[in-house]
């Protein structure tokens, strides 16, 4: 596995594949980092693919600050690595969470994508709540700083409500 940052400051895990191998694109939730997906790297089922695995800006070892844009933003993102990288024999999306979102948004962009895998994902943004308020946030740290609260809280009043 390799690792660089984009000029965008994205940072990049990645490895070259075999020729005549689809491309696996790697994608986080909102919750979540590149890092969730370390052990594709060494699945011996994947071992002649090439794999890219991003942390969206704000993630992971990504720059923090404000998330740009949301999940048009990620598509984005998501969409200029597919474009670099994403030639050759197809692409794959694997997507985690509000990354099934992502891939869903740029999934009829890609004219060679071979299948969108969505784990435990969001395939619409109504299936969307936590990470869709991250999602909306404009400030992604402000979000992971009152996020934790207000989930607390939504669990606790729900525990404590009266059952009719």
């Amino acid at each position: 596995m390799q690792i660089r940052t984009l000029e965008s400051g994205v940072l990049l895990r990645y490895r070259q594949g075999e020729p005549g191998y689809p491309a696996l694109f790697c994608v986080h939730g909102f919750g979540a980092s590149g890092a969730s997906y370390l052990e594709a790297f060494d699945a011996p089922e994947l071992g002649r693919h090439p794999i890219y695995v991003p942390d969206f800006p704000g993630f992971g070892e990504s720059p923090r600050g404000t998330f740009p844009g949301g999940l048009s933003g990620a598509a984005d993102v998501l969409l200029g690595l597919v474009a670099a990288h994403g030639g050759g024999e197809g692409i794959v999306l694997l997507a985690h969470s509000a990354g099934g979102l992502i891939g869903t948004r740029i999934a009829p962009a890609l004219p060679n994508l071979r299948c969108l895998i969505s784990v435990e994902g969001n395939i619409t943004e109504a299936d969307n709540f936590v990470s869709g308020k991250a999602a909306e946030a404009e400030d992604i740290d402000a979000w992971r700083r009152t996020a934790r609260h207000e989930v607390i809280g939504s669990l606790l009043l729900d525990r404590w409500r009266p059952t009719p």
